[in-house]
């Protein structure tokens, strides 16, 4: 034969094997999955699951996971947990590495090992189990409603058996089954024997990822013995625990604080408050505003400055961009009171101006200290008590419980850390929110404006927040977690109501209730009827510091506004300007009671960031569906 027709018979033949159809590689699933289940008199089941896989390399490499679920619903609501103990798995009969981790409901094993991959091909998995608390309890029969294969596999079941042995050979009453995803009472299966201590029920079809089959086979009362009351009991406290624990810290911690308040939080009754024409004698707007809060904050700095600069001891200008300049002025320091003197001595003491700005917060920040120490040394424990000692035992408290809600939840390494994370968390975001709430006062446009900003650098640790809640809600349940927060929330709600007066405290407190009475009135007939002082640019910068301190400010400057300047009798016949304050942007177009009203809160804002240092802010009878006890599901890995 010439070489030309073999070439062409061997070009044929090779055209003949490409048109041959390939072997198609096999999609990844489950070949078989046979679920053994025998029931102990006890209601311990013992399971042996023999999960048959195809494996392509692709999501089954090293090995399979089952997900076993371990956190229920009653059907009254309850929680309930049950009992889970791996004993063991094989592949293809040998023994075969696994661990356990907690998922949110359960436990996800693991079959393989991370350093190893497994051959493509068919791989048969045993898995051997015991779990309790499956089984229901009904007036005329008892029964196991169990989810065999899980809604929750990767992969399609191509074939699954059930198989449950019954204790001392009993034959079930009835035998039923659900196929589908959750919920689904769908029919694809057949009861293949139902005999004397067996039942069984295979499906008649494949089941495709996210479906399921759950079976549900009753028996006579009495083949299982009843939990008791007291382990029915036991069993509740366990599976609600982090709920049962929260509920006691939280009431604990309420009845404390209740009972400490009504010792040492409650106030003496007032006495009779009327208006009064002056502040109560020898107090400072900073100690009025002090004593009235019985807690000190920026905005009595901020009255301070103002009764610094009223008095001529300083000026304060406004400059481009809503930032503060103190400029000395060389006068007097009698009529200052020592909180005063200190805070001049530290911000104009060898200097003749300071900007109230991030660059001098040492300085801003010591002289905020100097004035608070002060303050606390003067009045605090005369005239007020803040009972901060007595939070304590309620802050432990507080710990107590977290602790204790984690310890007793199904991840309590993962709960504890969140727990005491959203303690120091909550409390420091609340504590940043607080610090800014003051500037919102100001009318100062751009005042405003820098306000609104530094609100929006808390809102992502307010969403650091959120989302820890969110953690600690899935590691211990949204209950717990809600009782967990009301807990915290204790801690603020009783810190102000512990602060009370002393008797001598409440009769001071009463004379500067009736000055901030007589600062807010604006009805003309009312004032009338009082016959208060008459009403002059001295007067009104006088007590513009206490209107401050006060929070009256702007009905103060409206009260001015009205009675002087809407009468043209303002100083040289001209509109209102003070000689201790200049502003880049001018006063006169602004209206009086805009500017007071915006110089205390945005004093207060700039002493607030000012004095912060960079970077520091930062069943069955056809009534049940696929579903059931068990379940979960897996994949490969």
């Amino acid at each position: 034969m010439s070489g030309r027709p073999v070439r062409a018979l061997l070009l044929a033949a090779l055209l003949v094997l490409c048109a041959l159809p390939l072997p198609a590689r096999a999609a990844e699933a489950i070949v078989d999955f046979v679920s053994d289940i025998a029931i102990d008199p006890d209601g311990t089941l013992d399971i042996v699951e023999t999960i048959r896989v195809r494996a392509e390399g692709e999501a089954i490499r090293r090995g399979i996971y089952r997900d076993f679920p371990t956190l229920y619903r009653d059907r009254y609501g309850n929680r309930v947990r049950v009992g889970f103990e791996l004993l063991g798995v094989t592949r293809n009969g040998s023994p075969e590495p696994w661990h356990t981790e907690p998922i949110e409901n359960g436990v996800r094993i693991y079959a393989g090992s991370a350093d190893r991959f497994i051959e493509p091909g068919l791989h048969t998995y045993t898995l051997r189990y015991r779990t309790t608390g499956q089984l229901g309890f009904f007036e005329a029969h008892d029964e196991l409603y169990w989810n065999v294969t899980g809604n929750g596999w990767a992969f399609p079941v191509e074939a699954v058996t059930a198989r449950v042995a019954l204790p001392g050979g009993a034959t079930p009453m009835e035998v039923t089954a659900y196929t589908g995803p959750s919920g689904a009472q769908g029919t694809d299966y057949r009861v293949t024997a139902r005999a004397r201590g067996l039942a069984e029920v295979k499906a008649t079809a494949a089941l495709p990822p996210g479906h399921g089959l759950t079976i549900v086979v009753t028996f006579p009362k009495g083949v299982v013995t009843e939990p008791g009351e007291i382990e029915k009991a036991s069993t509740f406290v366990r599976a609600n625990a982090p709920v049962l624990v929260g509920a006691l810290g939280f009431l604990s911690c309420l009845a404390y604080y209740m009972v400490v308040w009504l010792r040492a939080g409650r106030d003496p009754p007032a006495g009779t408050i009327f208006p009064r024409f002056a502040p109560p004698e020898g107090l400072s707007p900073a100690a009025v505003r002090f004593i009235s809060r019985m807690g000190f904050d920026t905005e009595a700095f901020a009255a301070a400055l103002t009764n610094l600069a009223v008095k001529g001891h300083l000026r304060i200008e406004e400059e481009e961009g809503g930032t503060y300049r103190l400029v000395k002025t060389g006068g007097s320091a009698d009529g200052l009171s020592p909180g005063e003197r200190q805070i001049a001595g530290t911000l104009l003491g060898t200097r003749s101006t300071i900007v109230l700005a991030q660059k001098n917060h040492r300085t801003i920040a010591q002289a905020v200290e100097h004035l608070k120490s002060h303050l606390k040394r003067e009045y605090e424990g005369r005239l007020f008590r803040t009972n901060t000692r007595l939070m304590i035992p309620g802050l432990v408290l507080t710990v107590l419980t977290g602790v204790g809600m984690a310890v007793s939840g199904p991840s309590p390494v993962e709960a504890l850390f969140l727990g005491l994370w959203l303690l120091i968390w909550l409390f420091g975001t609340s504590t940043l929110i607080g610090t800014r709430i003051s500037a919102f006062r100001t009318h100062s446009v751009l005042a405003l404006a820098a306000s609104i900003f530094s609100m929006l650098v808390v809102l992502p640790f307010l969403l650091g927040a959120v989302l820890g809640l969110f953690q600690f809600a899935r590691s211990a349940g949204p209950i717990a977690s809600g009782l967990f927060v009301l807990t915290i929330l204790l801690v603020p709600l009783f810190y102000v109501l512990m602060k009370a007066p002393t008797r001598a405290g409440r009769a001071v407190m009463d004379e500067i209730e009736g000055f901030r009475r007589f600062l807010e009135i604006t009805e003309k007939e009312r004032l009338d009827a009082l016959h208060p002082p008459d009403m002059t640019a001295e007067l009104f910068e006088r007590y513009l510091p206490y209107a401050i301190a006060l929070d009256v400010e702007t009905r103060w400057a409206q009260r001015f506004e009205s009675e002087v300047v809407a009468a043209g009798q303002a100083p040289a016949g001209r509109s209102y300007s003070p000689g201790w304050y200049s502003g880049a942007r001018g006063f006169s177009g602004r209206g009086l009671s805009a500017f007071a009203g915006g110089l205390g809160g945005a004093l207060a804002a700039s002493t607030t960031a000012a004095a912060t240092p960079p970077g520091s802010s930062s069943g069955s009878g056809g009534g049940g569906s696929s579903g059931g006890g068990g379940g979960g599901g897996g994949g490969g890995g």
